[in-house]
C-alpha cells in the first residue's frame, strides 16, 4: 500500500561509520557518518559541502572509512556532535595508518561476514536510533546521556 507522510528527514538503515581524514588544522581528524553505498569498485559516502571534513578531503584527496562495532557507541556519538575541533585526543582515541583491516580478511583477503557488526542509523524528523543486527534498538543521543549521568560530564562542551 502506498503511504505519503511529510517529515523532515528519512534515514532508513544506514551503517554508521567513522570517517578519518588528514585535517590542515590537527593533523588527522574524524567525523561520524551515515551516507553511504557501494557500487562495483566505488564507495560513496555524504558529507556536507560546508563540513570541515569534505573541505580537508578535497585537499588531501584521501580518507578512511572505519566500521566499529557497537563498543565504540559513545565515542562515535560524540564524535558527531563535535565539529571544527580536533577529536582524537579530545575523545582519547588512538589511530594507525594501514592499508586494509586484517581482523576482517582471511588469509585469503576475502572479507568474514560473521565478523562485521555494524550498527544502523535510522529514523525520520521525529526520532533517530541506532539499530543493531538483532533486536536492539538505542535513541540517539543515549550514550551521551548515560556518560554524563555515569561520570557527571561528556567529552562534548
Amino acid at each position: 500500500m502506498k503511504q505519503s507522510f511529510k517529515t523532515s528527514k528519512l534515514y532508513y538503515g544506514f551503517p554508521i561509520f567513522i570517517l578519518g581524514y588528514q585535517d590542515q588544522n590537527f593533523g588527522h581528524n574524524i567525523t561520524t557518518c551515515s551516507s553511504s553505498y557501494s557500487l562495483g569498485d566505488w564507495l560513496v559516502i555524504g558529507v556536507g559541502a560546508e563540513e570541515n571534513a569534505a573541505e580537508q578531503i578535497k585537499h588531501f584527496q584521501k580518507f578512511t572509512v572505519n566500521i566499529p562495532d557497537e563498543n565504540l557507541m559513545l565515542e562515535m556519538e560524540q564524535a558527531g556532535f563535535i565539529s571544527h575541533r580536533e577529536k582524537l585526543g579530545h575523545l582519547g582515541l588512538d589511530y594507525e595508518i594501514s592499508e586494509q583491516t586484517p581482523e576482517l580478511l582471511d588469509d585469503k583477503g576475502h572479507f568474514k561476514n560473521d565478523r562485521f557488526s555494524p550498527t544502523y542509523f535510522m529514523g525520520d524528523g521525529h526520532q533517530r536510533v541506532y539499530r543493531y543486527l538483532d533486536d536492539r534498538v538505542d535513541p540517539m543521543g543515549n550514550f551521551i546521556k548515560k556518560a554524563r549521568r555515569k561520570d557527571g560530564k561528556s567529552n562534548i562542551t
